[in-house]
């Protein structure tokens, strides 16, 4: 499998998260698992995750939930990408359920 590398402004949002540790974890899981969907972030898009996955880790460990939303806008998204964005959430852990589908969003964006 190919390894995604981080740029600096990915390694600082790391670095500048409230918890590196779990969000470097939790970022190098779901790239590793990202790679099962044939879903493969350029630096761009690896940066755009990065962000988004820093922001859910301190979502959770502060306990803020985002707004709900109306999941049937996420309807044409695949179940893979779907399942694997679950999988995230849950690894991730005390965040809304409906959160897979925005993530969902990274994993196809990146599909090629």
């Amino acid at each position: 499998m190919n390894t995604i590398e981080l740029n600096a402004a990915a390694e600082k949002m790391i670095k500048d998260s409230v918890d590196p540790k779990k969000v470097r974890e939790i970022l190098e899981y779901t790239l590793s698992q990202m790679q099962t969907i044939n879903s493969f972030p350029d630096e761009t898009q690896a940066e755009v995750l990065t962000n988004h996955v820093a922001e859910m880790v301190e979502r959770s460990e502060d306990n803020r939930q985002l707004d709900d939303v109306d999941v049937s806008v996420f309807d044409g998204l695949p179940e893979d990408s779907v399942e694997l964005a679950g999988k995230v959430i849950d690894k991730i852990g005390n965040l809304k359920d409906q959160e897979k589908y925005i993530l969902a969003v990274h994993f196809e964006v990146a599909r090629k």
